[in-house]
């Protein structure tokens, strides 16, 4: 497979022949060389003073970011663009069969030229949208999506059992998109998509996952709800060998073990649920 190269805008993997990101729309080729600094041809590959590559190298597993789902959108535009002249014709003049007649033979079209000024304007758009920052995938949800809507938070055991590491693994839910975010300590795992809540649905926003740590007791999660005494305990009945209990109210459960906080969900109000 030929080697691709990532878009300085956005990260995605272009092959080598592709001048702008087919993601975004940026200009994959500088104006200058990003080693020596020397200007050069448009559509140069190598710099005529240096030799250095005009265009820098996907590194082995990279990947695009799932969570700019807008960025992607429009590029997808762009994509059309190119997929429009790229389409092929059925028609004669193949090989001739045993009565001497021309068979159909494929033919491809000329590719059409892509439209500059629109590619530009589509730039102009994707540099308009808000940009992810922060230090995990997690982080980046939140700067462009927001707190979730609702979400799931548990405290396990690393699954290869070697060590006493506890991860923290949540899901985030999004209604409007109708997408669920899975992460473990803060690295994401996969999206995958989820069915609408009732439109009268009340979601429990007043929540923050940052709020929730593996430390926290009772009498720390009862500084963050309203009525903490309208809360409903449950224990874990003694058959089961371990000591757990949990308590529900105001859209949140959250469950304890004798380490702390262990389990935590916020789920939304239906309208005649009776929740």
């Amino acid at each position: 497979m030929a080697e691709q190269y990532a878009c300085p805008a956005c990260g995605a993997a272009n092959d080598p022949d592709v001048e702008y990101c087919i993601a975004c729309g940026t200009h994959l080729i500088p104006d200058r060389c990003p080693k020596c600094g020397a200007g050069h041809r448009p559509g140069a590959e190598f710099c005529a003073k240096c030799g250095q590559s005009l265009r820098a190298p996907v590194a082995p597993g990279a990947r695009a970011w799932l969570s700019r789902p807008l960025i992607a959108a429009i590029g997808l535009g762009v994509a059309a663009l190119v997929a429009a002249g790229s389409f092929f014709l059925l028609r004669g003049g193949g090989d001739v069969d045993d009565n001497g007649a021309a068979g159909p033979t494929l033919k491809f079209a000329e590719p059409a030229r892509i439209d500059r000024a629109v590619v530009t304007d589509l730039q102009k758009v994707a540099d308009s949208m808000p940009k992810a920052t922060g230090e995990t995938d997690r982080d980046q949800v939140e700067s462009l999506m927001g707190l979730p809507d609702a979400f799931a938070i548990s405290f396990e055991q690393d699954e290869g059992g070697k060590s006493e590491r506890i991860v923290r693994y949540e899901t985030w839910f999004y209604f409007d998109i109708q997408t669920a975010f899975e992460f473990a300590d803060g690295d994401l795992l996969s999206n995958m998509p989820i069915d609408d809540v009732a439109p009268l649905a009340i979601l429990p926003r007043q929540y923050d996952p940052a709020d929730f740590r593996r430390d926290m007791d009772w009498d720390d999660v009862r500084q963050l709800v309203t009525e903490p005494d309208a809360f409903s305990r449950t224990d874990l009945p003694e058959a089961y060998g371990e000591k757990a209990w949990a308590y529900y109210g105001e859209q949140l459960m959250v469950a304890f073990d004798e380490e702390g906080l262990s389990l935590v969900e916020t789920y939304p109000l239906e309208s005649g649920s009776g929740q």
